[in-house]
């Protein structure tokens, strides 16, 4: 499990309590580790907007210049904030969802090519289901 993150908590209310909500409407008793990864991803695409325009906000929604947020939190926060969000948002807010539920989960970065040939930046995920990587 990451140690950035023990048991899942970020140390940020706002985002603790957003991450338990969805955890709340999702995840049930007897469910397999598959069952509950597929919840939370499912959960995200449905009830979310992706949208490329979604910088990462780092000082907004209250917070003052001097809270210092750590990468996965301030990439997740658009999501959090507007309900929007990149990759890395989803990324991000999928990697906390995870860690809450006991799962290792790293955030990815690359570049993916476009039909056109160009490249572009990417973000996603690495978990450990069952011991074994996906």
């Amino acid at each position: 499990m990451s140690g950035k993150y023990p048991g899942g908590v970020s140390g940020d209310q706002s985002v603790d309590s957003f991450i338990a909500d969805i955890l709340n409407k999702t995840i049930t008793s007897g469910m397999t580790d598959e069952q509950k990864v597929k919840a939370i991803y499912d959960y995200l695409i449905y009830n979310f907007e992706h949208d490329d325009n979604a910088a990462p906000i780092l000082f907004g929604t209250g917070y003052d210049s001097a809270y210092t947020f750590d990468d996965t939190v301030a990439l997740a926060m658009p999501i959090i904030a507007t309900g929007k969000g990149t990759c890395d948002a989803f990324a991000n807010i999928f990697r906390l969802l995870a860690i809450r539920l006991g799962f290792e989960c790293n955030y990815v970065s690359g570049q993916y090519i476009n039909s056109d040939g160009t490249k572009a930046g990417h973000g996603w995920n690495q978990i450990m289901i069952n011991n074994e990587w996906y």
